[in-house]
């Protein structure tokens, strides 16, 4: 498996948005990387539960700007975020159990996180240009 690069066209044009998308993503390249390791399994419980626990802190952090825009599709937005973490805690699960296949895990996540960022982060994105909110949030996300 080829490691991934998130395009640039996803960008949001927000500097924490966009670090946590590439943090992301290299997350999910230490993830690739550890397939070719003789103690794979071990290593990927590891990075899984560090997956989830940036997911987590990543949606927080998605989920309070949203708030701050007064974002019309916080719900379904919340809802997108709340099915992932589902979905990974049962594959993940299936993971150890079954030692189901990494690869699939982690191409999951990256079309996932295309799939979200190209729809969800989009929308957001569109309201907030529309609104003439984007210099607020540069500043108030900014690293």
């Amino acid at each position: 498996m080829r490691p991934f690069k998130l395009d640039e066209r996803l960008l949001m044009g927000i500097q924490k948005i966009d670090q946590q998308h590439n943090q992301f993503v290299d997350l999910l390249n230490r993830m690739v990387v550890s397939l070719h390791h003789p103690y794979a399994e071990e290593e990927m419980e590891h990075l899984i539960i560090e997956l989830s626990d940036f997911a987590r802190h990543h949606f927080d952090t998605e989920e309070e700007l949203l708030r701050d825009i007064n974002f019309p599709k916080i719900r379904d937005h919340s809802i997108a975020h709340i099915r992932f973490d589902n979905k990974v805690k049962i594959f993940s699960d299936s993971l150890l159990v079954q030692n189901t296949n990494f690869d699939q895990f982690v191409l999951f996540n990256f079309k996932w996180l295309e799939n979200h960022i190209k729809s969800f982060d989009t929308d957001y994105y569109k309201y907030v240009t529309k609104h003439n909110l984007l210099d607020d949030l540069k500043k108030k996300f900014a690293l």
